[in-house]
């Protein structure tokens, strides 16, 4: 197995002054990788492992440790209360692309399970902007995790900010840059603390929102949002997120999950963090996207990771 890492230019501030170091980008053939998360664990990952293939000299274990809307004070919590109470298994275990039967489990059991390379934590994506929800879970997980499996590098996966027509930006004093702003700097103050890596999704899609040609923009001036016909939806284009959408026949906004475009452009980022290849160099692209856009979404992923500090 290459056993070998990458180096990642680091630059910090020490009483005004700027530090420069080095911190290793894991760089190996092979990669364990567990998520500790919620449903933006499971967007960036969805097309991780056919990225993966791609690549000849690259292979991934990935198992999911996912609970829709958990923050990190739920999986501590689970996890303490697992120690005195064996019926608490609130996970299922089973290796992304395998036949064979999940088997449900609690956290311990499955940092034991393998040697995991790469453990990944984040913050419920609601609360991400909140510095206080971060207190004191942040650092409980993550020496929960480092106690249990000590050879695992855990990284700390930075969720987006929601589309900007989400009911959260309707009000004039809180917008998707200001929910970026104070996501990062959380992610970043707290990854720092505990000397982890970040895996920065939310970044790059900040910078696809800037950078791309056809941004998204709201409201479709064609579109009855208060009459919609039956399966029709307003123009989207444009957007990383799923946004409006019909679901069990009700028209609804979903402005917080990655659609395709952010699933791919988020696996992208994850791949090159922890291989250290160039995506660019790919040819998976997902039937549902264009190749031309892939190609951008390669682009802005290569440099959010080559950029982000």
């Amino acid at each position: 197995m290459n056993r070998l890492y990458k180096k990642a230019l680091v630059c910090f501030s020490v009483g005004g002054l700027l530090v420069f170091s080095q911190l290793p980008c894991l760089a190996k053939d092979t990669i364990k990788l567990l998520t500790v998360g919620n449903s933006f664990a499971g967007n960036a990952t969805q097309y991780l492992p056919d990225l993966v293939k791609s690549f000849p000299d690259c292979d991934l274990v990935l198992v999911a440790a996912n609970i829709g809307g958990a923050p990190l004070d739920k999986h501590y919590k689970l996890a303490i209360e697992s120690e005195t109470d064996e019926n608490i298994k609130p996970y299922r275990y089973r290796k992304t692309g395998s036949k064979e039967k999940s088997s449900k489990v609690n956290l311990k059991e499955i940092l034991t399970a393998e040697k995991w390379d790469v453990v990944t934590i984040q913050q419920y994506s609601a609360y991400s902007f909140k510095r206080e929800k971060f207190v004191p879970y942040f650092k409980d997980l993550h020496d929960y995790i480092k106690k249990i499996a000590p050879q695992a590098r855990i990284m700390v996966h930075q969720t987006w900010a929601y589309r900007a027509d989400d009911a959260r930006f309707r009000k004039q004093e809180f917008k998707q840059a200001d929910m970026y702003r104070l996501l990062t700097e959380n992610y970043r103050f707290f990854a720092k603390e505990s000397q982890c890596v970040i895996l920065p999704s939310g970044a790059a899609f900040d910078l696809c929102r800037k950078k791309q040609q056809l941004a998204f923009s709201f409201p479709d001036p064609d579109f009855d949002y208060a009459h919609p016909a039956k399966s029709s939806l307003p123009k989207q284009a444009g957007s990383l997120n799923v946004g409006w959408r019909w679901s069990k026949g009700k028209f609804g906004l979903d402005a917080h999950h990655a659609n395709d475009r952010g699933c791919y452009l988020a696996a992208c980022v994850w791949f090159e963090k922890l291989f250290g290849k160039d995506v660019r160099q790919t040819d998976f692209v997902p039937d549902v996207l264009q190749k031309a856009d892939a190609k951008f979404l390669q682009q802005i992923a290569h440099e959010t990771v080559t950029s982000f500090e």
